[in-house]
């Protein structure tokens, strides 16, 4: 038999309001441990009580179960009410100017058009999609005059478990969007520094 809260719904043993229905669950398992450890008896009544007693115990403990539960779920909701950190959304505009301004970075922008040259597919400016963009004159929109900075972004989307994929909440799903600046290289793109956040789905 686990140890007293154990499981999915493990509730705070430090909080004041937890802490009774902790005691009895742990009372209950010393019980029920003392029960199956006692040596047993020619004696039938004796032996009839033990087990009915265990069947008690079990019982019980099943309830207290469902009451973690219950109260873990409640606990969980009042938490998920109180924002924990705050979220500040940036303006792309903003953004881009910033990831443009970078002095770490000046030197390793490439332009679409040399991202594309490659004749195997090795990245997504390698496919077709990208190399036949047309642009609002029907011209290829990555061709542009040496003054002219073009530049793509990839979108991407990814789900991810807010609990860290404890069993209880396997359920649970808060989402990323990110945009990626396809002028840069592999090695730099997927960097947390070099996404724009477009938002989070709670």
């Amino acid at each position: 038999m686990s140890s007293a809260n154990s499981g999915p719904f493990a509730l705070q043993p430090n909080a004041p309001h937890n802490a009774p229905l902790v005691q009895y669950e742990n009372d209950l398992l010393t019980v029920a441990s003392r029960l199956r450890d006692m040596s047993e008896t020619p004696h039938r009544t004796i032996e009839e009580t033990r087990s009915q007693l265990l069947r008690q115990v079990h019982g019980e403990l099943e309830r207290i179960e469902a009451i973690k539960e219950s109260e873990w779920n409640r606990q969980r909701a009042g938490q998920l009410t109180r924002p924990i950190r705050r979220y500040q959304h940036q303006k792309m505009k903003a953004w881009v100017g910033r990831l443009l301004c970078r002095a770490d970075l000046q030197d390793m922008f490439i332009s679409m058009d040399t991202a594309m040259e490659n004749l195997e597919m090795h990245d997504i400016c390698d496919g077709p999609a990208l190399k036949g963009f047309l642009g609002p004159d029907s011209l290829p929109f990555w061709t542009s005059s040496p003054s002219e900075t073009r530049i793509g972004f990839g979108l991407a989307v990814d789900g991810f478990n807010p609990y860290q994929s404890k069993t209880a909440k396997q359920n649970v799903t808060s989402t990323a969007i990110y945009m990626i600046c396809l002028n840069l290289p592999l090695h730099l793109r997927y960097l947390p520094e070099n996404m724009y956040l477009v938002g989070v789905i709670p």
